[in-house]
């Protein structure tokens, strides 16, 4: 007897299963030359911005010495306007141990 139910294998290859395997073959070639293009573009983008980061922390270090530096200049100045006067902060009134203010203070 013969089994109608079971699968098997035909040694016959339709016309159909051999565009169908071709198409995809063609379909994943195109998709991975789309890939590596895509994947160059990126690189040569990052390039890019790595060289465009670099200039704006070169940048930015410039700043922050020109900053230092005009803040130097400001301390300097302030030292010489203010002369021996005593620093801001000694100028404040101290609190005696019961928390009023000091003998000798407003």
């Amino acid at each position: 007897m013969e089994e109608t139910g079971g699968w098997h294998l035909d040694r016959r290859i339709s016309l159909g299963h051999l565009v169908t395997t071709a198409t995809l073959l063609v379909a994943m070639m195109l998709w991975a030359g789309r890939m590596d293009t895509r994947t160059s573009l990126l690189e040569v983008s990052l390039n890019r911005q790595a060289a465009v980061d670099r200039r704006q922390d070169e940048a930015t270090q410039q700043l922050r010495e020109e900053i230092r530096e005009e803040l130097r200049a400001l301390n300097e100045k302030m030292d010489r306007y203010l002369g021996d006067a005593k620093p801001r902060h000694q100028m404040v009134p101290t609190q005696d141990a019961s928390g009023g203010p000091a003998r000798g203070t407003a």
